[in-house]
């Protein structure tokens, strides 16, 4: 029973480092980003990362998985030890989404990927999973921060993270945002990113669910 364990811990890290390796290639350049170069960057046969992924749009939507995890990891952590306020949810976006540099590109493409780059089970697999941790984070939060139901906190998470993503779809920096910067009219929406998210963030929630015990 202890051998099966440690071979399971194994394998466990073995996964973890291949989507570490691909990580950072794709961060490098999303060109790049093959089986055979995630391969020789963990240092393994490319039969062997056949036996986690099937394909490079798997390991992407892992990836993504892996960042959403940490989140409602850290959003668990944080009503365990507490209070749950608007604020401290604010934090827990930032640190777990804006900041962590492949978040959001990730988040942006992952949509697409699960309508046509993965096999069906792999895309309904993955949105089950997140669906489990929603339905818990929503069960947290109504007792957290004072909501009527638990539905109520599954719907601050997912209008929050639809106002996140889209946000960053227009404000993140780009080439094309780069060449357009004369532009007046391009101007209006040539806006920080970080700051349009606060001010959204606050009124969405303060409007949709305030006053609670997390208001601020």
């Amino acid at each position: 029973m202890k051998q099966r364990a440690i071979q399971q811990s194994d394998k466990d890290q073995r996964r973890q480092d291949l989507l570490d390796a691909a990580l950072a290639l794709w961060q490098a350049d999303p060109n790049r980003l093959r089986i055979e170069a995630v391969a020789k960057a963990a240092g393994v046969a490319k039969g062997t990362v056949y036996l986690y992924f099937r394909s490079k749009e798997e390991i992407l939507l892992a990836i993504h998985e892996r960042h959403v995890a940490a989140f409602f990891a850290a959003l668990r952590a944080g009503g365990e030890q507490g209070t749950i306020t608007f604020e401290t949810m604010m934090d827990l976006v930032f640190a777990h989404m804006v900041r962590v540099p492949a978040f959001l590109p990730l988040a942006s493409l992952c949509h697409g990927l699960m309508e046509s780059g993965v096999e069906p089970e792999i895309a309904l697999g993955l949105k089950h999973r997140i669906g489990e941790r929603l339905g818990e984070a929503g069960h947290l939060l109504q007792s957290r921060l004072g909501l009527d139901s638990p539905e109520n906190g599954v719907a601050f998470l997912m209008h929050g993270y639809g106002l996140i993503l889209g946000l960053w779809q227009i404000l993140h920096p780009s080439p094309l945002r780069d060449m357009a910067k004369n532009d007046p009219a391009i101007q209006n929406i040539d806006r920080d990113f970080e700051t349009e998210l606060r001010q959204a963030l606050r009124a969405l929630w303060v409007g949709e669910f305030g006053p609670t015990k997390g208001a601020p």
